[in-house]
């Protein structure tokens, strides 16, 4: 089974990847989140940093890059391979209205004829080409019009996520849209949305057999070893909670050490709460929010500290 770690801005850098692909050991591919083409214009090698940071080590990395023109994208492309990076993923699914109303990420998808543009050049670069898609921007009807367009082109892969961007995260993935337009694509496909755990999986897997590949983001913070669970294991509640504290300290000492101030630090650490805190509740919300709440990073780490304490005592 192909698994797949998924981009997700802002939480899945280096270090988080680096972790998920050593506690697991199954891992086929991870996505870097992507680079922003217009930003890599102006600002060069500076925003490769993270993905520099994974040349070398154990990640099967496949670096990711949004934009709007094929000019712009093909640059970052370029880059990727004097990296040395043979595949990229260009992104077509990204739902931030920043980024969308610009006609980028899941804003690309009503623009089949940049599409076609973009992909024609991306291909001429020498580098192998997949796609992160959404069903449309406002509508699922957007993909189907984009589809031919896709089909023109020898990509390594379209990854579907089965909403429109207009949805964000919220709301329910349309499965019926998803099979109808997963069986029209000639190129290998890849499922994207809300596998939290090995039973879905197992109910998708059923349903779509035409999917070559699962990717997991959100699933994959909530609880690291995710992947490991999937291919049969069985790690207890305590094994998760382990789990999820050495990534947070792994994220901890780095972004200590790399964001100026404490304030930095706290407002970069907070956010992975709303996916560590899963396998701690409903028995310690209480050290949870007295984590989350923390004022001062000696409380933010005497807090979280305790929590993690009390589930290596308690849970089983």
């Amino acid at each position: 089974m192909k698994l797949y770690l998924a981009p997700i801005q802002g939480f899945t850098n280096s270090t988080f990847r680096s972790y998920v692909v050593q506690a697991n050991g199954n891992v086929t591919k991870v996505f870097s989140p992507f680079v922003d083409a217009k930003r890599y214009r102006k600002e060069g090698e500076k925003v490769l940093k993270d993905i520099a940071k994974s040349i070398g080590s154990n990640q099967p990395l496949i670096p990711q890059v949004l934009g709007s023109n094929s000019e712009d994208i093909c640059a970052v492309l370029t880059h990727f391979k004097e990296l040395g990076f043979e595949e990229a993923n260009i992104n077509m699914g990204c739902p931030f209205p920043p980024v969308a109303t610009k006609q980028m990420g899941s804003g690309l998808i009503p623009f089949p004829e940049k599409i076609d543009e973009i992909l024609n050049a991306a291909l001429q670069v020498g580098i192998k080409i997949s796609v992160k898609i959404r069903l449309g921007w406002t509508s699922s009807e957007e993909l189907e019009v984009t589809i031919p367009i896709l089909n023109k082109y020898d990509l390594t892969e379209v990854i579907i996520h089965p909403r429109i961007g207009k949805q964000q995260y919220k709301g329910d993935v349309d499965m019926d849209a998803f099979e109808r337009y997963g069986k029209m694509l000639m190129a290998p496909v890849g499922y994207s949305g809300d596998i939290n755990s090995v039973e879905q999986l197992v109910n998708l897997k059923e349903k779509f057999p035409f999917v070559d590949s699962w990717m997991i983001g959100r699933g994959a913070i909530s609880n690291p070893i995710i992947f490991k669970t999937i291919e049969g294991a069985e790690p207890s509640r305590k094994e998760v909670a382990l789990a999820v504290k050495q990534l947070h300290n792994l994220l901890f000492d780095e972004f200590s050490a790399t964001l100026s101030g404490p304030s930095h630090l706290m407002n970069k650490m907070k956010p992975y709460w709303d996916y560590f805190e899963v396998v701690f509740l409903p028995d310690l919300r209480q050290l949870v929010k007295k984590t989350v709440k923390a004022g001062t990073v000696a409380n933010y780490q005497a807090a979280a500290n305790d929590l993690f304490a009390k589930a290596s005592r308690e849970f089983e």
